[in-house]
């Protein structure tokens, strides 16, 4: 399956949630942002594998998105699109 580059601000699906790429580290590795089931925006690492997204390490490092100005924009473009 082949998949189309992603940049940031770009919206992918990470293991069924909506996220939006925050930090794009290579092109199978990026942050996003997305709305946990808690219903609080966070930030995580996330990487392909086997043709699908997934959290590098689910729930480990999460960042409070809400409460970084370098993630308000990525929050802004999920709030958005819901």
């Amino acid at each position: 399956m082949s998949l189309d580059p992603v940049i940031q601000g770009s919206i992918i699906y990470v293991v069924g949630n909506r996220a939006a790429v925050s930090l794009v580290h290579s092109s199978d590795r990026v942050e996003v942002v997305y709305l946990s089931q808690s219903g609080v925006y966070v930030a995580e690492d996330a990487v392909l594998a086997d043709g699908r997204w997934q959290f590098e390490a689910p729930g480990a490092c999460a960042t409070y998105a809400e409460r970084s100005p370098r993630l308000q924009l990525f929050v802004s473009i999920l709030k958005r699109g819901a």
